[in-house]
This record gives C-alpha cells, structure tokens and sequence, in this order.
C-alpha cells in the first residue's frame, strides 16, 4: 500500500523479502521499507534491495548446493566463503538454507508451488534445480539444517558450526 501510494516500483521478491526480515512485526516492516527506498529510489528491485538491508541473495544459496549437488568441495568452500562476507548473523544464514532447501522441495513436487511466494521467473529457476535432486537426500539435508538451527544459536562460535554443519 505504501509503495503504491507512493508510486515507487517494487517485485513481488522485494516484498516478499521485506516482509520475512520483518517477522510479523508492521514497525519494522516499514522501517525496513524506509531504509529500502533510501537506498534504491523510486524503484525496488531484489538484488537492490539485498543489498541494502543485509539479505543473502538466492544465487549465493543456489551456487552452495549446486557445488554440494556435484560434490565440488572447493567451490562449496568459496561459497562458504562468500556468505561470512554478507556480515549477517549464522543463525540468518542456516535459516536462510532451511527455506532454499524447503523452496527446493516444494518446487519439486507437481502443483505444491502455490505455498512458494515467489516471482514466475524465480519459481522456475527452483523448479529446473529441483529436478536435478533426489528428493530424499533434499529432505535429509533438510533435516540436518532444523537439527543444527538450534546448536547455532547456542554456540560461542557460530559461524565455525555453520561452516562444519554445512560441509557435513
């Protein structure tokens, strides 16, 4: 409603975003939104947007378990890599893998893409990677990332957790 009264442009990505950084709570949906279109202008688009407020992009977690799919160790190290540069809490990153790998799941399965909140461009890109993947080994991952969620948030060291769950 804001945006559109403010005739500022936005993707479905963008609000979808902003709503889960939010988690339920409408004042910090709106100061994110502030702090968003300070950054972007007049139009918001997702990679602006994940930038600015600190949101790993869908690439980084698509490049992790497509090097974790083919068992491409180093590149899955690089990634890894990759995701301490963000400067975002482990316990982000974990919860951001849960719902790649749960994106990945639901992609999979014919006709459940009505749960995913995405764009039509992003829902094909799940659902070509989904094919690629035996659901069962999304659905022990899966499970290995909820079991590990709450190790991490009671670590002294988290991000070394992340990083030795993840490579497990």
């Amino acid at each position: 409603y804001v945006l559109d009264e403010e005739k500022i442009g936005y993707d479905s990505d963008s609000i979808n975003s902003i709503s889960k950084k939010a988690d339920g709570s409408m004042r910090d949906a709106l100061s994110i939104l502030e702090q968003v279109i300070a950054f972007c202008g007049n139009e918001i688009k997702y990679e602006l947007l994940a930038e600015s407020i600190g949101i790993i992009p869908n690439n980084l977690y698509f490049s992790f378990t497509n090097s974790l799919r083919n068992k491409d160790y180093p590149r899955m190290l690089k990634t890894l890599d990759n995701f301490s540069n963000f400067g975002v809490p482990a316990t982000e990153i974990i919860n951001g893998f849960c719902g790649h790998i749960r994106n990945l799941i639901y992609a999979g399965v014919k006709e459940a893409e009505i749960i995913l909140e995405m764009n039509d461009e992003s829902l094909q890109e799940y659902k070509i990677e989904a094919k690629k993947w035996n659901k069962r080994d999304l659905l022990r991952i899966n499970q290995v990332l909820i079991e590990a969620s709450s190790e991490i948030h009671k670590s002294n060291t988290p991000y070394l957790l992340l990083e030795m769950i993840l490579i497990k």
